[in-house]
């Protein structure tokens, strides 16, 4: 998938969880999606003293005044880890973004959130054995063939995240580091999808 096209899915499914947040949960959404002029890398972001913190997608307020963030990733698949010690399903942030997201923590709930297109067939789903390429290296990616049509919602707080999850490097991302917790320690959201299209 092409940045673009992945941009576009983001945003959308953002869209989706501010509708969701306001119109089944009654929380008050603010759009803080809207990039920063001087920002590189395009995202919100929040003012504290002697910089800047980058900022989750989306914040609302509840009926009591409560301020909640949430960081609201679009996935075309979760990831799979075929052996060793981490076997299983994760998802992840990057670490630098993480590390920002708990500054924020600190003043207000955080949560993630991901909405996966393709998912898996059942809760506790294992795929066989991937299979070796003409190469002889393990196929990664031969679990994907197992999932099925989504979307999934699923959320977690950073703090559940934080004491269930690992820093991972490599990260596909620029060759950095990223945060991973197991998608099982996610809760499943009742996201009703709007129409699309016409």
């Amino acid at each position: 998938m092409e940045f673009e096209e992945q941009l576009a899915m983001g945003r959308g499914r953002e869209a989706d969880w501010r509708s969701f947040l306001a119109e089944q949960r009654g929380l008050h959404v603010v759009d803080v999606a809207k990039p920063s002029d001087d920002d590189r890398h395009g995202g919100p972001r929040v003012r504290v003293r002697g910089g800047y913190l980058v900022a989750p997608d989306v914040l609302a307020v509840d009926a009591d005044g409560k301020a909640l963030w949430f960081e609201v990733k679009a996935k075309s698949v979760p990831s799979y880890r075929y052996s060793g010690r981490h076997q299983g399903w994760w998802h992840g942030v990057d670490l630098h973004h993480w590390r920002h997201y708990l500054q924020l923590a600190e003043r207000a709930p955080v949560y993630l959130v991901t909405c996966e297109q393709m998912t898996l067939p059942h809760p506790g789903f294992v795929p066989p054995p991937a299979p070796r390429l003409p190469n002889g290296k393990l196929d990664h990616h031969d679990f994907e063939k197992h999932l099925v049509p989504g979307p999934v919602w699923r959320a977690i707080s950073i703090h559940q995240a934080e004491r269930m999850g690992r820093e991972q490097t490599p990260w596909p991302r620029k060759g950095g580091s990223g945060w991973l917790w197991p998608l099982d320690a996610m809760t499943v959201m009742p996201v009703e999808q709007p129409p699309r299209g016409g």
